[in-house]
């Protein structure tokens, strides 16, 4: 591989994502705090069927996880590196939360092409997991476990453990896939597309998106 493969996050596009995602965190905290109020509501009474129990649980849910979306996004404004960077060495993963940063070829079996809900992330099955779940915080490999039980094959076949989202991007997956193929074929990997029922990643990386108008219904296409 003579030409590097660099895909950068479009910044105006961030601060859109992160403005939504406070938003929809702020919706969340409102449900939270204000539950009395909320559950009085023909709306909460049809939604939520009058539960306070209910609404606090979903105002806890949104805006833990467009919470995560907001850190997310401007945590990506201020750094200057790369959401993606394939060169000869290997793949540098910046793209999400649970991002783990470089990965050589040789800890590399398979890249796919994983989609989720129309929405496409480049995965990576690694011949050896433990010495990057070693790596991970306890957020980052719980997030990691549950996607790759979530996208388990009845076959058997190995789930990807890094899903790399280019959704802060105006790179399409696909593309980008298809400029790495010619990397994966000179060290022997195995390429293939891959499609998935459910992804707790991707519904991760949707509702960044849907947050954002990407919507993809979270974050991605992480």
């Amino acid at each position: 591989m003579t030409d590097s493969i660099i895909i950068y996050s479009q910044k105006n596009k961030l601060v859109f994502y992160l403005f939504i995602s406070l938003a929809f965190s702020a919706a969340g905290l409102f449900m939270l705090f204000y539950t009395d109020q909320i559950s009085s509501s023909a709306f909460a009474r049809v939604v939520f069927l009058g539960s306070s129990a209910l609404i606090k649980i979903a105002g806890i849910l949104i805006s833990l996880l467009s919470g995560a979306a907001a850190f997310r996004y401007l945590k990506f404004l201020f750094d200057s590196r790369p959401l993606l960077l394939v060169n000869q060495e290997g793949i540098s993963d910046y793209s999400s939360l649970s991002a783990i940063g470089f990965i050589p070829w040789e800890d590399i079996a398979e890249v796919q092409l994983t989609d989720y809900s129309n929405n496409l992330f480049i995965s990576l099955v690694l011949k050896e997991d433990e010495p990057y779940l070693a790596k991970m915080n306890w957020l980052q490999k719980r997030m990691s476990k549950i996607n790759q039980s979530m996208t388990a094959s009845e076959s058997g076949t190995p789930s990807p453990l890094i899903f790399i989202s280019l959704s802060a991007s105006k790179a399409e997956p696909q593309t980008v896939f298809q400029q790495i193929k010619p990397a994966i074929q000179t060290v022997g990997k195995i390429i293939k597309p891959r499609g998935i029922q459910n992804s707790f990643a991707a519904n991760i990386n949707q509702l960044s998106a849907f947050c954002s108008a990407e919507s993809r219904f979270f974050l991605a296409k992480a």
